[in-house]
Parts: C-alpha cells; structure tokens; sequence
C-alpha cells in the first residue's frame, strides 16, 4: 500500500491520502505531480478546484444513501463523525465511505487558509517512512 502525505512548508501535518482512492488521485490530477517515491515534491493547492470538486461532491452526497456504518456499541459518535463547516455550513461527515473524501478536501481548504498555497506532497509505503521524514532534520 501506498500512500501521499500533505504537509505545510514547515512539515506540519495535513492529510494523508491512499494511491487509488479519489483523495489521491484529485491530489495527482490538481498538481500535474508524478510522485516519486520517499521523495518530498512542492505542490501549490487550487483553492478553485478544491472547491469545485468539494461543491460537486456535496451534491452527489444528496442523491446517495448514507453509508454510514453501524457503530452503537463499538464506536463513540465522536469517533464516527466530526464536523466542519464549509461556506458558512455546518457539516456532519461520516469518517469512512463517501463522506471521507469531502472532510479530505476541506481540511485541505482550511489548511491553505491558514498557511498559503505552497504545501508539500510526499509519498511513502507507510506511515512509518512519513514519521522517520518528519522527524529528518528537525531540531
């Protein structure tokens, strides 16, 4: 498994994205990136497409049935759900299936509010690899 790693000029974590799964392809599609692997690549994030695709997404979530797990019993809500709120509405997103993608793209969104366009895109096998990167240089 595969997997690309968001992160801020300062290495700050932002999302993480699995090869194969819509978040990672609309990362490879947004940039024009070519991963390379355990290689740190700089990406500029499209506020405009992110919100396109965030606004496109929204409105399939309408016409599908939620696909949200049976949790009762084994999971606390607030580790099924969180929120985020996106042009002044505020969301209730499932953590898994259809609504993932959507909390994906938003953190995105509220990652280049918070700290510019440039970000970093890194691409590793696990998590230990991203760790070991974060931790290469630091002080």
């Amino acid at each position: 498994m595969k997997f690309g790693y968001i992160t801020t000029t300062n290495k700050e974590f932002v999302a993480v994205c699995r090869k194969g799964r819509p978040a990672f392809d609309f990362i490879l599609k947004m940039t024009g990136i070519e991963p390379k692997y355990l290689h740190s690549v700089p990406v500029l994030l499209n506020e405009n497409l992110i919100h396109s695709e965030i606004q496109k997404r929204l409105e399939e979530r309408k016409d599908i049935k939620d696909d949200i797990p049976t949790y009762s019993g084994r999971f606390k809500e607030e580790e099924v759900f969180v929120y985020k709120e996106y042009n002044d509405i505020k969301l209730k997103l499932c953590t898994t299936g259809f609504d993932n993608f959507i909390i994906f793209l938003i953190t995105l969104l509220e990652s280049v509010d918070k700290t510019g366009l440039k970000h970093y895109f890194f691409y590793a096998s696990n998590h230990r690899e991203f760790t070991d990167y974060l931790n290469m240089n630091a002080v």
